[in-house]
């Protein structure tokens, strides 16, 4: 059986705490069966754009101030950003110039901050 999605399923899989019920089923699909609406890719793009669209901007601040982070710290600092998440690293010290909430597991085990 083929199974169009609409975007809130695929969205639940990247929620913070996804629904199970919903991850379970899409894990007991086969991949090829499983299909998106043009809508519905359409409105996955629109929200990576939000994000790429403060990536850009992290990577200005960056050249601007001439403290240039990686291409990668940056997308990981604009999605902590789009999603007003903390970000979780052992690295602290490359995020320190965004400006996020940061927590460094290694440092607060039980989950202080």
């Amino acid at each position: 059986m083929a199974f169009l999605m609409d975007t809130n399923v695929i969205s639940e899989t990247v929620r913070p705490r996804p629904d199970k019920t919903v991850l379970h089923w899409i894990e007991a699909q086969t991949p090829s069966d499983l299909f998106l609406a043009v809508q519905t890719i359409g409105e996955l793009v629109r929200g990576v754009r939000k994000v790429a669209a403060v990536w850009g901007r992290l990577l200005g601040d960056g050249d601007r101030t001439g403290h240039r982070p990686s291409a990668a710290d940056a997308q990981i600092a604009a999605a902590a950003i789009q999603h007003d998440l903390t970000l979780v690293t052992h690295n602290v010290k490359d995020f320190r110039s965004f400006d996020i909430q940061l927590l460094d597991p290694w440092q607060h085990p039980e989950g202080g901050q």
